[in-house]
């Protein structure tokens, strides 16, 4: 269930965007309206909804403060049914902004977002327990994630994971490049602290417990 904060001060627009938002998202709860802006920032705030709606110009505000205030929680989870073309390039490449139409009564457009956000965040969550489990078994081998080469090393089987059934096995081509892309660094670099990650990872490890994970029969460090 995502819960859902909608702003509009026009009691007929409110009225239509409840009727549409309830009849066609079982998965959404309105969890409050909001007709101005102090309130609207008051629920923010709080961080409990997962998406906003906001059908009024004062909109603007409302991003920045989301912004100077680092409120990643609404990263791409805020739809804008009301955009003045003349706002348009103030918010293009907003990082908290879904998706911004001129129109403020276009419901059909409304429905086909929320369906765009609602799979987002669903392939968002996925991600991010798959990502957590990732973690655990790197953790199972006492990979120390105060190195950096540990985030990357996560990384790279992330990356490994989506794309499983096409991967050839080559780090160096496929994954590391993206990796570097991402940290800005090097490709090198990035298998260098990996490199290294895993040197100290083998020091740390009992013996005992690399065996029993991988199944071998004996495991010799070769230093």
């Amino acid at each position: 269930m995502y819960n859902l904060l909608l702003i509009e001060d026009e009691p007929l627009e409110l009225k239509n965007m409840i009727n549409i938002i309830s009849k066609n998202f079982p998965e959404i709860r309105i969890y409050n309206i909001s007709f101005d802006e102090k309130e609207s920032l008051d629920i923010i705030r709080e961080q409990i909804v997962d998406i906003i709606i906001i059908s009024k110009p004062s909109y603007i505000n409302i991003l920045s403060y989301i912004e100077k205030n680092n409120f990643y929680k609404y990263t791409k989870s805020i739809v804008i049914t009301s955009c003045k073309n003349t706002f348009q390039t103030t918010i293009d490449n907003n990082p908290y902004i879904f998706a911004y139409s001129p129109k403020t009564n276009n419901y059909s457009y409304i429905i086909k977002v929320l369906k765009q956000l609602i799979l987002s965040k669903k392939n968002k969550n996925v991600e991010i327990l798959i990502k957590n489990r990732i973690n655990v078994e790197l953790k199972k081998l006492n990979y120390n994630f105060n190195y950096n080469g540990t985030v990357y090393l996560s990384e790279v089987i992330y990356e490994i994971y989506k794309i499983r059934y096409q991967f050839d096995g080559s780090l160096e081509k496929n994954i590391y490049p993206i990796i570097a892309r991402k940290y800005n660094k090097k490709v090198n670099t990035i298998y260098c602290n990996i490199k290294q990650a895993t040197k100290i990872m083998l020091l740390d490890c009992p013996e005992t417990i690399i065996v029993s994970y991988f199944n071998y029969s004996f495991f010799q460090n070769l230093k």
